[in-house]
């Protein structure tokens, strides 16, 4: 009986124990979770004002860099805008290494290509800009900015109605074109645009996104096609006075058929400098061979 007493007893005061002890144990869980709770909630509140609190240069790139980004929209590309001019020059490479300076102190940077906007100059510039805008108020304000940064001769002009988008059709070989009865297509062939972002660039990996791959180059001349009143047309190959450029395409696309080891396919060789509204190429401005 004592044996059993005392085993019964030992039972009960072991399970007492274990109770009591399990408690204690829960309500240091408790009292810890509590106390990470506090000190992240206390982190939270300092990341909070830490995040709130910005130096006022700081504010100021925020300003350069998202003000710009408000107004233009790729639906907005072909309205009218006021732009905030750092350059104008005739040299893109000179333009692209002046977008990448502004872009990388945080404006939202541009190459204008100046023959496309009606009041820009119809001489070909690769101009600038710092952002474009759609009132003169906000250009001016970007303009302080701009100042402030070194570019003393930035001005603010209005681009006036586009007159069409430029690109440049690479031809390391003969171009590839495809004849119908009233129109020619041409595919196949490197496409270049003449302006792009800087946010375009970064976007890319640094790498040119105004190049689009060949096998994506879709472009239609038809008879309403025509060399634009600047375009030297001496520089096409086989051009005759009064040609259109779809008369100018299927007069060499006939000459290659019928004599394939003459050299007429060096006409469709070289840069071709057009201005195209969607895929339908409206004008010709020049023809150019590599520098």
């Amino acid at each position: 009986m004592k044996n059993v007493f005392f085993r019964s007893l030992t039972t009960v005061a072991i399970s007492v124990f274990c109770l009591t002890g399990c408690g204690s144990a829960g309500s240091k869980v408790d009292s810890s979770n509590k106390m990470e709770v506090e000190d992240k909630t206390e982190e939270e509140k300092t990341e909070s004002q830490e995040i709130q609190y910005k130096e006022p240069e700081s504010q100021e790139n925020d300003l350069k860099e998202l003000a710009p980004k408000e107004d233009k929209h790729p639906d907005l590309s072909q309205h009218p805008f006021y732009g905030v001019f750092v350059s104008a020059v005739k040299d893109s490479e000179s333009a692209h290494e002046q977008l990448i300076k502004l872009g990388e102190i945080g404006y939202s940077a541009e190459i204008v290509y100046s023959p496309e906007w009606e009041e820009l100059n119809p001489e070909p510039y690769f101009c600038v800009s710092a952002g474009r805008y759609d009132t003169k108020e906000k250009a001016d304000s970007l303009l302080e900015y701009v100042k402030k940064d070194g570019y003393k001769d930035a001005y603010v002009k209005f681009s006036g109605d586009c007159n069409g988008i430029h690109k440049t059709l690479t031809c390391r070989a003969p171009m590839e074109v495809e004849l119908l009865d009233n129109a020619a297509i041409i595919k196949n062939t490197e496409e270049i645009d003449l302006t792009y972002t800087y946010d375009e660039f970064y976007a890319d990996g640094y790498e040119h996104p105004f190049v689009k791959e060949p096998e994506d180059i879709l472009l239609i001349v038809d008879e309403n096609t025509v060399f634009d009143p600047s375009c030297e047309t001496g520089f096409f190959t086989n051009y005759e006075e009064g040609d259109t450029p779809l008369e100018w395409l299927k007069r060499n696309i006939q000459n290659i058929e019928n004599d394939p080891d003459a050299a007429s396919d060096l006409a469709l060789v070289g840069i071709f400098e057009l201005g195209t509204d969607g895929n339908r190429v409206d004008r010709f401005y020049g023809c150019y061979w590599w520098d």
